[in-house]
Formats: structure tokens, sequence, C-alpha cells
């Protein structure tokens, strides 16, 4: 059983720079494409009182993904910003939804069915 897992961080969204709305979109758009196995993308707001601050992080769980997901995030535009590993008890954190200040999916209702994923909702 692996232990360590690639993490690859992309730019932050943060709303102090002109390009925020773009990156944002950007986030969104990359995120809808890294839905398969063999990822786990995942998203964070470290907004405080004075500012937005979202990222998108994927932890790649099959290494043969790790070249589709560059690929990806090329034809997207979004910058890689950190490269790191992910211990298995990060893995398990995000699958649960209960890393530190991840932005938790929301469940669909028939009212409200999901267009997009759905912890993309609610962002600015």
């Amino acid at each position: 059983m692996r232990t360590q897992f690639k993490e690859i961080e992309f730019l932050c969204a943060n709303d102090e720079f002109p390009d925020y709305k773009e990156t944002l979109n950007k986030h969104k758009a990359l995120f809808r494409r890294l839905q398969r196995p063999g990822l786990l993308p995942y998203r964070q707001d470290f907004s405080d009182d004075y500012n937005q601050q979202l990222s998108l992080a994927v932890i790649i769980l099959d290494p043969a993904e790790e070249r589709y997901v560059l690929k990806q995030a090329e034809e997207v535009g979004l910058p890689v910003d950190v490269v790191s590993q992910a211990p298995q008890w990060k893995v398990e954190e995000v699958q649960a939804s209960r890393a530190d200040y991840q932005i938790k999916p929301k469940r669909p209702t028939k009212k409200n069915p999901a267009k997009t994923p759905t912890s993309l909702r609610g962002i600015r």
C-alpha cells in the first residue's frame, strides 16, 4: 500500500489581483476536468475579512494520471504553483471533506440538482 501521493497545487485565486475572476473561472474549468478515477481534486477557501483567496489542488492517486492533469492545466491556462507529497492521512481527510479550509461539497436535492461540481457552488 502506498503511503505517499503526489499533490499538485495550482495558482490561487486572490481578489487582491486584477485577474481574480479569470483565475477563479480557470479553477472551475480545471476542477470539472479533474473529476475522474485516479484523481482527488479539492478546493480550499483561505478567505478572511479582508480578501477572498481560493485554492485548487489535486492529489494524484494513480501516477498514470499525472500527465493528464498537467495537460488539462496547460489547456485551461492555470499554472502549477507547488508540487509536493501528500501522506495517506491527508488523502483520507480530503476524501472525507475534512481537510483544513476545504470547501465541502453540498448534496444535490431534487429542487437543486448538481449541474456543476457542488464544491464550486456559491463562489463569488
